[in-house]
Protein backbone atom coordinates (compact mmCIF):
# COMPACT_ATOMS: atom_id res chain seq x y z
CA UNK A 1 0.00 0.00 0.00
CA UNK A 2 2.45 2.48 0.96
CA UNK A 3 4.56 1.70 -2.59
CA UNK A 4 1.26 2.47 -4.45
CA UNK A 5 1.21 5.96 -2.71
CA UNK A 6 4.67 6.25 -3.06
CA UNK A 7 4.18 5.87 -7.00
CA UNK A 8 1.16 8.30 -6.90
CA UNK A 9 3.33 10.63 -4.89
CA UNK A 10 6.03 10.57 -7.72
CA UNK A 11 3.28 10.87 -9.91
CA UNK A 12 1.85 13.54 -9.22
CA UNK A 13 4.73 15.73 -8.39
CA UNK A 14 6.32 15.23 -11.96
CA UNK A 15 2.96 16.17 -12.92
CA UNK A 16 3.09 19.70 -11.20
CA UNK A 17 6.47 19.74 -12.30
CA UNK A 18 5.67 19.71 -15.61
CA UNK A 19 2.44 21.63 -15.45
CA UNK A 20 4.76 24.74 -13.65
CA UNK A 21 7.11 23.69 -16.67
CA UNK A 22 4.62 24.33 -18.68
CA UNK A 23 2.90 27.39 -17.56
CA UNK A 24 7.14 28.79 -17.35
CA UNK A 25 7.10 27.77 -21.00
CA UNK A 26 3.69 29.54 -21.73
CA UNK A 27 4.20 32.68 -20.14
CA UNK A 28 8.27 33.43 -20.84
CA UNK A 29 8.66 32.28 -23.81
CA UNK A 30 5.57 32.01 -25.74
CA UNK A 31 3.42 34.84 -24.66
CA UNK A 32 6.33 37.18 -25.21
CA UNK A 33 6.78 35.46 -28.35
CA UNK A 34 3.05 36.05 -29.59
CA UNK A 35 3.61 39.39 -28.54
CA UNK A 36 6.51 40.29 -30.69
CA UNK A 37 5.02 38.74 -33.61
CA UNK A 38 1.91 40.36 -33.55
CA UNK A 39 3.08 43.65 -32.62
CA UNK A 40 2.89 46.29 -35.53
CA UNK A 41 5.98 47.44 -37.06
CA UNK A 42 6.86 51.77 -36.34
CA UNK A 43 9.98 53.18 -37.65
CA UNK A 44 11.36 55.23 -35.43
CA UNK A 45 10.06 59.45 -36.77
CA UNK A 46 12.00 62.68 -35.90
CA UNK A 47 8.63 63.81 -33.44
CA UNK A 48 11.30 66.22 -32.07
CA UNK A 49 12.62 68.17 -34.59
CA UNK A 50 8.95 68.22 -36.23
CA UNK A 51 7.61 69.95 -33.74
CA UNK A 52 10.38 72.27 -33.44
CA UNK A 53 8.88 73.85 -36.80
CA UNK A 54 7.42 76.30 -33.82
CA UNK A 55 3.81 77.04 -34.40
CA UNK A 56 4.30 80.62 -36.17
CA UNK A 57 8.13 80.89 -37.50
CA UNK A 58 8.60 83.68 -40.54
CA UNK A 59 10.96 83.12 -43.36
CA UNK A 60 12.19 87.02 -43.82
CA UNK A 61 14.23 86.85 -47.72
CA UNK A 62 17.14 89.48 -47.72
CA UNK A 63 16.22 91.23 -51.45
CA UNK A 64 19.20 93.06 -52.90
CA UNK A 65 18.20 95.59 -55.15
CA UNK A 66 20.99 98.33 -56.69
CA UNK A 67 20.11 102.19 -57.80
CA UNK A 68 21.18 104.28 -60.62
CA UNK A 69 20.31 107.37 -60.65
CA UNK A 70 21.28 110.89 -62.39
CA UNK A 71 20.27 114.02 -61.24
CA UNK A 72 19.01 113.01 -58.14
CA UNK A 73 20.93 112.10 -53.91
CA UNK A 74 20.91 108.37 -54.70
CA UNK A 75 22.21 107.96 -51.12
CA UNK A 76 18.74 109.32 -49.55
CA UNK A 77 17.00 107.85 -52.02
CA UNK A 78 18.02 104.60 -51.40
CA UNK A 79 17.57 104.59 -47.65
CA UNK A 80 14.18 105.61 -48.16
CA UNK A 81 13.36 102.94 -50.36
CA UNK A 82 14.71 100.41 -48.26
CA UNK A 83 12.86 101.66 -44.97
CA UNK A 84 9.42 101.84 -47.30
CA UNK A 85 10.00 98.33 -48.94
CA UNK A 86 11.16 96.21 -46.11
CA UNK A 87 8.26 94.25 -44.57
CA UNK A 88 8.54 92.82 -41.17
CA UNK A 89 8.92 89.31 -41.34
CA UNK A 90 8.69 89.27 -45.43
CA UNK A 91 11.38 91.41 -46.61
CA UNK A 92 14.58 92.87 -45.37
CA UNK A 93 15.70 95.44 -48.83
CA UNK A 94 19.42 96.54 -48.99
CA UNK A 95 19.48 98.80 -51.59
CA UNK A 96 23.24 99.86 -53.23
CA UNK A 97 23.37 103.36 -54.50
CA UNK A 98 24.97 104.17 -57.49
CA UNK A 99 25.60 106.91 -60.15
CA UNK A 100 25.03 106.44 -64.00
CA UNK A 101 28.83 104.87 -65.13
CA UNK A 102 30.35 105.82 -68.19
CA UNK A 103 29.38 102.68 -69.91
CA UNK A 104 25.25 102.78 -68.90
CA UNK A 105 25.62 106.72 -70.42
CA UNK A 106 26.50 105.05 -73.52
CA UNK A 107 23.93 102.80 -73.68
CA UNK A 108 21.46 104.84 -73.00
CA UNK A 109 22.20 107.07 -75.51
CA UNK A 110 22.65 104.77 -78.18
CA UNK A 111 19.26 103.24 -77.35
CA UNK A 112 16.39 104.59 -79.68
CA UNK A 113 13.65 103.54 -76.64
CA UNK A 114 13.75 102.29 -73.30
CA UNK A 115 12.77 98.71 -75.14
CA UNK A 116 16.46 98.66 -76.62
CA UNK A 117 17.86 99.93 -73.21
CA UNK A 118 16.26 97.52 -71.53
CA UNK A 119 17.43 94.75 -73.72
CA UNK A 120 21.12 96.71 -74.34
CA UNK A 121 21.90 96.30 -69.93
CA UNK A 122 24.21 93.64 -68.66
CA UNK A 123 22.27 90.83 -66.81
CA UNK A 124 22.36 91.09 -63.04
CA UNK A 125 24.72 88.81 -60.63
CA UNK A 126 24.33 89.79 -57.62
CA UNK A 127 21.15 91.84 -57.27
CA UNK A 128 17.52 90.97 -58.26
CA UNK A 129 16.34 94.54 -59.53
CA UNK A 130 18.12 97.11 -60.71
CA UNK A 131 16.03 100.33 -60.18
CA UNK A 132 17.18 103.09 -63.00
CA UNK A 133 16.54 106.79 -63.37
CA UNK A 134 15.43 107.90 -66.82
CA UNK A 135 14.61 111.66 -68.42
CA UNK A 136 11.48 110.17 -69.54
CA UNK A 137 9.51 107.58 -70.06
CA UNK A 138 6.15 106.62 -71.42
CA UNK A 139 4.62 106.31 -67.34
CA UNK A 140 5.95 107.43 -64.36
CA UNK A 141 7.14 103.63 -63.89
CA UNK A 142 7.87 101.14 -66.75
CA UNK A 143 8.62 97.59 -66.01
CA UNK A 144 11.27 96.06 -68.44
CA UNK A 145 11.00 92.40 -69.54
CA UNK A 146 14.62 91.86 -67.73
CA UNK A 147 14.94 92.66 -63.96
CA UNK A 148 14.69 96.36 -64.84
CA UNK A 149 12.25 98.79 -63.53
CA UNK A 150 12.70 102.70 -64.80
CA UNK A 151 11.45 105.76 -63.21
CA UNK A 152 11.29 108.95 -63.64
CA UNK A 153 12.64 112.34 -61.83
CA UNK A 154 9.58 113.49 -60.76
CA UNK A 155 7.59 109.80 -59.96
CA UNK A 156 6.27 109.75 -56.59
CA UNK A 157 8.34 107.69 -53.58
CA UNK A 158 4.84 105.85 -52.95
CA UNK A 159 4.68 104.93 -56.44
CA UNK A 160 7.95 103.66 -56.91
CA UNK A 161 7.36 101.56 -53.17
CA UNK A 162 4.52 100.09 -54.02
CA UNK A 163 6.01 98.91 -57.74
CA UNK A 164 8.45 97.31 -55.52
CA UNK A 165 6.32 95.58 -53.06
CA UNK A 166 3.54 94.50 -55.75
CA UNK A 167 6.97 92.49 -57.72
CA UNK A 168 8.50 90.99 -54.64
CA UNK A 169 4.89 88.69 -54.44
CA UNK A 170 4.03 91.17 -51.55
CA UNK A 171 0.43 89.77 -51.35
CA UNK A 172 2.23 86.58 -51.51
CA UNK A 173 2.39 84.08 -48.25
CA UNK A 174 5.63 84.87 -46.87
CA UNK A 175 5.37 83.21 -43.37
CA UNK A 176 5.28 79.47 -42.26
CA UNK A 177 2.60 78.89 -39.79
CA UNK A 178 1.41 75.37 -38.32
CA UNK A 179 -2.83 75.63 -37.66
CA UNK A 180 -5.40 73.00 -38.78
CA UNK A 181 -6.56 73.23 -42.17
CA UNK A 182 -9.99 74.81 -41.54
CA UNK A 183 -9.64 77.51 -43.44
CA UNK A 184 -9.44 80.11 -40.85
CA UNK A 185 -5.93 80.60 -41.35
CA UNK A 186 -5.06 84.02 -44.23
CA UNK A 187 -1.55 81.93 -45.03
CA UNK A 188 -3.38 79.07 -45.87
CA UNK A 189 -6.25 80.56 -47.53
CA UNK A 190 -3.75 82.50 -49.84
CA UNK A 191 -1.66 79.01 -50.38
CA UNK A 192 -5.08 77.50 -51.73
CA UNK A 193 -5.85 80.09 -54.05
CA UNK A 194 -8.03 77.88 -56.67
CA UNK A 195 -7.21 79.21 -59.79
CA UNK A 196 -3.55 78.22 -60.39
CA UNK A 197 -2.10 74.76 -59.82
CA UNK A 198 0.15 73.25 -57.01
CA UNK A 199 3.58 73.18 -57.69
CA UNK A 200 5.12 70.38 -59.67
CA UNK A 201 7.92 69.32 -61.78
CA UNK A 202 6.22 69.50 -64.49
CA UNK A 203 3.03 70.21 -66.31
CA UNK A 204 1.01 68.93 -69.31
CA UNK A 205 -0.35 71.43 -71.44
CA UNK A 206 -3.21 69.78 -73.77
CA UNK A 207 -4.23 71.61 -76.78
CA UNK A 208 -7.38 70.94 -77.93
CA UNK A 209 -9.62 72.00 -80.81
CA UNK A 210 -13.25 70.94 -80.58
CA UNK A 211 -15.16 70.68 -83.68
CA UNK A 212 -18.83 69.61 -83.05
CA UNK A 213 -19.65 70.23 -87.06
CA UNK A 214 -17.02 68.84 -88.88
CA UNK A 215 -19.16 68.33 -91.80
CA UNK A 216 -20.50 72.07 -91.88
CA UNK A 217 -16.68 73.45 -90.67
CA UNK A 218 -13.47 72.11 -92.57
CA UNK A 219 -10.99 74.22 -90.36
CA UNK A 220 -7.16 73.53 -89.73
CA UNK A 221 -5.25 74.92 -87.06
CA UNK A 222 -1.67 74.70 -87.22
CA UNK A 223 -1.01 73.97 -84.01
CA UNK A 224 2.15 72.35 -83.76
CA UNK A 225 4.07 75.71 -85.52
CA UNK A 226 2.32 77.90 -82.83
CA UNK A 227 3.40 75.84 -80.08
CA UNK A 228 7.27 76.13 -81.52
CA UNK A 229 6.57 79.80 -82.28
CA UNK A 230 4.85 81.06 -79.02
CA UNK A 231 4.86 78.62 -75.82
CA UNK A 232 8.03 77.50 -76.08
CA UNK A 233 10.02 80.80 -75.53
CA UNK A 234 7.70 80.67 -72.76
CA UNK A 235 8.26 77.31 -71.40
CA UNK A 236 12.09 77.76 -71.79
CA UNK A 237 12.13 80.79 -69.46
CA UNK A 238 10.02 79.05 -66.85
CA UNK A 239 12.38 75.84 -66.67
CA UNK A 240 13.57 76.71 -63.89
CA UNK A 241 10.51 75.96 -62.03
CA UNK A 242 8.33 73.98 -64.02
CA UNK A 243 8.81 71.55 -67.03
CA UNK A 244 6.21 72.65 -69.66
CA UNK A 245 5.47 69.43 -71.99
CA UNK A 246 2.45 70.54 -74.65
CA UNK A 247 0.78 68.36 -76.87
CA UNK A 248 -2.76 68.38 -79.21
CA UNK A 249 -5.77 66.97 -80.45
CA UNK A 250 -8.74 67.11 -82.29
CA UNK A 251 -12.05 66.18 -81.02
CA UNK A 252 -15.31 65.62 -83.29
CA UNK A 253 -19.01 66.01 -82.38
CA UNK A 254 -18.88 67.27 -78.54
CA UNK A 255 -21.84 68.23 -77.79
CA UNK A 256 -22.51 72.13 -76.58
CA UNK A 257 -23.72 70.98 -72.84
CA UNK A 258 -25.49 74.43 -72.57
CA UNK A 259 -28.63 76.23 -74.83
CA UNK A 260 -27.00 79.56 -76.09
CA UNK A 261 -30.12 82.22 -75.72
CA UNK A 262 -30.36 84.72 -78.94
CA UNK A 263 -28.33 87.77 -78.19
CA UNK A 264 -29.86 90.97 -77.47
CA UNK A 265 -28.02 93.46 -79.47
CA UNK A 266 -26.73 92.73 -82.55
CA UNK A 267 -26.52 89.51 -84.49
CA UNK A 268 -25.60 85.45 -83.48
CA UNK A 269 -25.88 83.83 -79.38
CA UNK A 270 -24.33 84.22 -76.28
CA UNK A 271 -23.86 82.45 -73.02
CA UNK A 272 -23.48 84.33 -69.86
CA UNK A 273 -24.25 81.69 -67.03
CA UNK A 274 -23.44 77.60 -66.74
CA UNK A 275 -20.19 77.84 -68.33
CA UNK A 276 -19.21 74.56 -66.06
CA UNK A 277 -21.56 73.25 -67.93
CA UNK A 278 -19.47 73.46 -71.03
CA UNK A 279 -16.60 71.19 -69.78
CA UNK A 280 -18.93 68.22 -68.97
CA UNK A 281 -19.26 66.65 -72.74
CA UNK A 282 -15.88 67.56 -73.14
CA UNK A 283 -13.94 65.45 -70.20
CA UNK A 284 -15.04 62.75 -71.89
CA UNK A 285 -13.34 63.02 -74.81
CA UNK A 286 -10.19 64.74 -73.83
CA UNK A 287 -8.30 62.28 -72.72
CA UNK A 288 -6.19 63.44 -70.41
CA UNK A 289 -6.24 60.61 -67.91
CA UNK A 290 -3.91 59.23 -70.19
CA UNK A 291 -1.17 62.18 -69.57
CA UNK A 292 0.94 61.69 -65.72
CA UNK A 293 0.38 64.33 -63.22
CA UNK A 294 -0.76 67.87 -63.31
CA UNK A 295 -2.87 68.87 -66.83
CA UNK A 296 -3.83 72.09 -68.26
CA UNK A 297 -6.72 71.67 -70.60
CA UNK A 298 -6.73 74.35 -73.19
CA UNK A 299 -9.41 74.13 -75.64
CA UNK A 300 -10.53 75.86 -78.72
CA UNK A 301 -14.13 75.55 -79.01
CA UNK A 302 -16.02 75.50 -82.60
CA UNK A 303 -19.61 76.35 -81.84
CA UNK A 304 -22.31 74.43 -83.08
CA UNK A 305 -23.19 75.44 -86.87
CA UNK A 306 -27.14 76.35 -85.44
CA UNK A 307 -25.24 78.59 -82.86
CA UNK A 308 -23.23 80.79 -85.11
CA UNK A 309 -21.80 83.14 -84.13
CA UNK A 310 -21.75 82.51 -80.28
CA UNK A 311 -20.19 84.86 -77.76
CA UNK A 312 -19.31 84.78 -74.11
CA UNK A 313 -20.92 87.27 -72.52
CA UNK A 314 -19.12 88.61 -69.49
CA UNK A 315 -17.35 91.97 -67.92
CA UNK A 316 -13.75 91.03 -69.65
CA UNK A 317 -15.52 91.57 -72.85
CA UNK A 318 -14.15 88.49 -73.85
CA UNK A 319 -15.09 85.00 -75.81
CA UNK A 320 -12.80 83.03 -73.01
CA UNK A 321 -12.80 81.90 -69.44
CA UNK A 322 -10.71 80.26 -67.09
CA UNK A 323 -11.32 77.04 -64.85
CA UNK A 324 -9.59 76.91 -62.18
CA UNK A 325 -7.30 74.33 -61.65
CA UNK A 326 -8.57 72.59 -64.93
CA UNK A 327 -7.48 75.26 -67.67
CA UNK A 328 -9.02 77.45 -69.89
CA UNK A 329 -11.86 77.65 -73.19
CA UNK A 330 -11.78 80.15 -75.58
CA UNK A 331 -14.10 80.28 -78.67
CA UNK A 332 -13.82 80.43 -82.20
CA UNK A 333 -16.46 81.94 -85.03
CA UNK A 334 -15.37 80.71 -88.30
CA UNK A 335 -16.34 83.13 -91.28
CA UNK A 336 -19.43 82.23 -92.58
CA UNK A 337 -18.83 82.58 -96.02
CA UNK A 338 -15.64 80.59 -95.66
CA UNK A 339 -15.05 77.98 -99.26
CA UNK A 340 -12.73 75.23 -98.83
CA UNK A 341 -10.12 74.87 -95.52
CA UNK A 342 -10.15 77.62 -93.37
CA UNK A 343 -6.99 78.72 -91.60
CA UNK A 344 -6.86 79.63 -87.92
CA UNK A 345 -4.85 82.55 -87.29
CA UNK A 346 -3.26 81.14 -84.81
CA UNK A 347 -1.47 84.54 -82.64
CA UNK A 348 -4.69 85.28 -81.17
CA UNK A 349 -5.39 82.06 -80.20
CA UNK A 350 -2.10 81.37 -78.34
CA UNK A 351 -1.88 85.17 -77.16
CA UNK A 352 -5.20 84.15 -75.17
CA UNK A 353 -4.24 80.21 -74.37
CA UNK A 354 -0.48 81.64 -72.62
CA UNK A 355 -2.78 84.39 -70.68
CA UNK A 356 -4.41 81.75 -69.44
CA UNK A 357 -1.63 79.90 -68.66
CA UNK A 358 0.21 82.68 -66.69
CA UNK A 359 -3.00 82.83 -64.50
CA UNK A 360 -2.71 79.25 -64.06
CA UNK A 361 0.95 78.85 -62.76
CA UNK A 362 0.07 82.13 -61.08
CA UNK A 363 1.37 84.70 -62.72
CA UNK A 364 -1.60 87.54 -61.37
CA UNK A 365 0.05 90.67 -60.66
CA UNK A 366 -1.62 93.36 -59.64
CA UNK A 367 0.63 96.87 -60.30
CA UNK A 368 -0.30 100.17 -59.61
CA UNK A 369 -2.22 102.35 -62.69
CA UNK A 370 0.47 104.33 -63.16
CA UNK A 371 2.92 101.66 -64.10
CA UNK A 372 3.57 100.59 -68.08
CA UNK A 373 5.18 97.11 -69.15
CA UNK A 374 7.32 96.90 -72.00
CA UNK A 375 6.03 94.61 -74.36
CA UNK A 376 7.43 91.06 -73.66
CA UNK A 377 7.30 90.19 -77.45
CA UNK A 378 8.11 86.54 -78.15
CA UNK A 379 9.65 86.27 -74.28
CA UNK A 380 6.20 85.69 -72.97
CA UNK A 381 7.45 86.33 -69.30
CA UNK A 382 9.58 88.77 -67.58
CA UNK A 383 12.78 87.50 -65.58
CA UNK A 384 11.41 89.53 -62.56
CA UNK A 385 7.99 87.54 -62.91
CA UNK A 386 9.75 84.60 -62.52
CA UNK A 387 11.79 85.72 -59.78
CA UNK A 388 8.01 86.50 -58.68
CA UNK A 389 7.05 82.47 -59.16
CA UNK A 390 9.97 81.36 -57.15
CA UNK A 391 9.43 83.52 -54.45
CA UNK A 392 5.95 82.05 -54.45
CA UNK A 393 6.16 78.62 -55.20
CA UNK A 394 8.95 78.03 -52.35
CA UNK A 395 6.86 79.87 -50.03
CA UNK A 396 3.88 77.58 -50.75
CA UNK A 397 5.66 74.82 -51.01
CA UNK A 398 7.68 75.25 -47.57
CA UNK A 399 3.94 75.90 -46.01
CA UNK A 400 2.76 72.71 -47.76
CA UNK A 401 5.04 70.64 -46.71
CA UNK A 402 5.58 71.81 -42.90
CA UNK A 403 1.63 71.42 -42.46
CA UNK A 404 1.84 68.01 -44.33
CA UNK A 405 4.68 65.87 -41.75
CA UNK A 406 3.03 67.76 -38.69
CA UNK A 407 -0.44 66.19 -39.60
CA UNK A 408 0.63 63.17 -40.14
CA UNK A 409 3.43 62.87 -36.75
CA UNK A 410 0.26 63.79 -34.93
CA UNK A 411 -1.70 61.16 -36.82
CA UNK A 412 0.70 58.60 -36.00
CA UNK A 413 1.39 59.19 -31.95
CA UNK A 414 -2.85 59.46 -31.85
CA UNK A 415 -3.39 56.16 -33.62
CA UNK A 416 -0.85 53.61 -32.69
CA UNK A 417 -2.05 50.83 -34.90
CA UNK A 418 -0.83 52.79 -38.36
CA UNK A 419 2.60 50.88 -39.87
CA UNK A 420 5.62 52.76 -39.89
CA UNK A 421 7.74 51.63 -42.27
CA UNK A 422 11.39 52.52 -43.34
CA UNK A 423 10.10 54.68 -46.82
CA UNK A 424 7.72 56.83 -44.52
CA UNK A 425 10.61 57.53 -41.68
CA UNK A 426 12.93 58.32 -44.43
CA UNK A 427 10.46 60.49 -46.25
CA UNK A 428 9.54 62.55 -43.59
CA UNK A 429 13.18 62.92 -42.32
CA UNK A 430 14.52 64.06 -46.18
CA UNK A 431 10.68 66.52 -46.14
CA UNK A 432 12.28 68.12 -42.60
CA UNK A 433 15.60 68.77 -43.90
CA UNK A 434 14.63 70.11 -47.31
CA UNK A 435 12.46 72.38 -45.28
CA UNK A 436 15.35 73.77 -43.42
CA UNK A 437 17.61 73.94 -46.17
CA UNK A 438 14.72 75.88 -48.61
CA UNK A 439 14.84 78.56 -45.69
CA UNK A 440 17.89 79.19 -45.32
CA UNK A 441 18.51 79.47 -48.74
CA UNK A 442 15.54 81.34 -49.39
CA UNK A 443 16.70 83.97 -46.55
CA UNK A 444 19.88 84.54 -48.42
CA UNK A 445 18.05 85.33 -51.39
CA UNK A 446 19.21 82.25 -53.27
CA UNK A 447 15.46 81.51 -54.95
CA UNK A 448 16.22 78.85 -57.43
CA UNK A 449 18.10 76.61 -55.23
CA UNK A 450 15.79 77.21 -52.46
CA UNK A 451 12.63 76.77 -54.99
CA UNK A 452 14.29 73.18 -56.05
CA UNK A 453 14.86 72.22 -52.18
CA UNK A 454 11.56 73.20 -51.30
CA UNK A 455 10.04 71.29 -54.11
CA UNK A 456 11.85 68.42 -52.78
CA UNK A 457 10.36 68.87 -49.33
CA UNK A 458 6.95 68.50 -50.88
CA UNK A 459 6.96 65.30 -52.99
CA UNK A 460 8.50 63.80 -50.41
CA UNK A 461 5.79 64.81 -47.46
CA UNK A 462 3.34 63.99 -50.24
CA UNK A 463 5.17 60.20 -50.32
CA UNK A 464 5.09 59.80 -46.80
CA UNK A 465 1.41 61.06 -46.23
CA UNK A 466 0.02 59.15 -48.97
CA UNK A 467 2.35 56.22 -48.25
CA UNK A 468 -0.60 53.10 -48.78
CA UNK A 469 1.45 50.70 -46.16
CA UNK A 470 0.42 52.85 -43.55
CA UNK A 471 -3.47 51.47 -43.98
CA UNK A 472 -2.05 47.68 -43.41
CA UNK A 473 -3.34 47.36 -39.69
CA UNK A 474 -5.18 50.73 -39.74
CA UNK A 475 -8.73 48.77 -38.99
CA UNK A 476 -7.08 45.63 -37.13
CA UNK A 477 -7.97 47.08 -33.03
CA UNK A 478 -5.73 45.46 -30.40
CA UNK A 479 -8.62 42.96 -29.02
CA UNK A 480 -8.57 41.11 -32.11
CA UNK A 481 -5.15 40.00 -31.59
CA UNK A 482 -6.80 37.25 -29.28
CA UNK A 483 -9.16 36.02 -32.24
CA UNK A 484 -6.46 35.75 -34.11
CA UNK A 485 -4.63 33.81 -32.24
CA UNK A 486 -7.54 31.35 -31.29
CA UNK A 487 -8.39 30.79 -34.90
CA UNK A 488 -4.18 29.72 -35.43
CA UNK A 489 -4.98 27.14 -32.82
CA UNK A 490 -8.08 25.90 -34.27
CA UNK A 491 -6.10 25.06 -37.53
CA UNK A 492 -3.35 23.30 -35.79
CA UNK A 493 -5.14 20.25 -35.23
CA UNK A 494 -6.49 21.14 -31.85
CA UNK A 495 -10.63 20.40 -31.34
CA UNK A 496 -12.56 22.21 -28.62
CA UNK A 497 -12.85 18.99 -26.51
CA UNK A 498 -9.34 18.89 -26.08
CA UNK A 499 -8.54 22.62 -25.48
CA UNK A 500 -11.84 22.66 -23.10
CA UNK A 501 -9.99 19.49 -21.32
CA UNK A 502 -6.63 21.83 -21.09
CA UNK A 503 -8.53 24.37 -20.07
CA UNK A 504 -9.92 22.00 -17.08
CA UNK A 505 -6.53 20.47 -16.09
CA UNK A 506 -4.90 23.60 -16.09
CA UNK A 507 -7.36 25.07 -14.45
CA UNK A 508 -6.18 25.15 -10.33
CA UNK A 509 -2.50 26.09 -11.75
CA UNK A 510 -3.57 29.03 -13.89
CA UNK A 511 -5.92 30.10 -10.35
CA UNK A 512 -3.08 29.39 -8.46
CA UNK A 513 -0.37 31.56 -10.45
CA UNK A 514 -3.11 34.40 -10.17
CA UNK A 515 -3.56 34.58 -6.70
CA UNK A 516 0.36 34.01 -6.25
CA UNK A 517 0.61 37.60 -8.96
CA UNK A 518 -2.34 39.10 -7.05
CA UNK A 519 -0.42 38.73 -3.77
CA UNK A 520 2.66 40.01 -4.88
CA UNK A 521 0.83 43.33 -6.52
CA UNK A 522 -0.61 43.15 -3.16
CA UNK A 523 2.40 43.45 -0.90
Amino acid sequence: MNKIKGCLYIYLRKTQYASHLFIFIMLGLGLPLWWKTTEVYRQELPYKDVESLRESFQIVQEVRLILKVKSINGGELAKVIAKECSLPGKFSVVVTPSNYSVEDETLSYLALNLEDFDASLPELEHYHLQIIEVDKSEKPVVLGRRRNLFFEKKTSLNLLAAVIRSILAEEGPTSVVNQDFDGTSDLWNQLSKLRRFASSSFLNVLFTFSNPDPELFDIDWPIEAAIEEYLQPFADNLKDIVDIRPSSQHIYFAPLGVTPRKALHGDGYEISTDLSLLINPLESKLGEQVLPGPTANLVLLVPPARFHPLHLKNRENSDSFIVHRWGGIAFYNPPKDSNGTHWIDMQPVMETFIGQLRLLIGLDIKLPKDVARISLNEKAIADWEVDYLLRLKTIENIAYSTKAIKSLTALLETITNIVISNDVASNVSSSLESIKKSSRLFEKGMLKESYKESLAASERADAAFFDPSMLALLYFPSDQKYFQMKGRIMKSGFCHQKVYQLARFFQPYIGLLLQTILSILGD
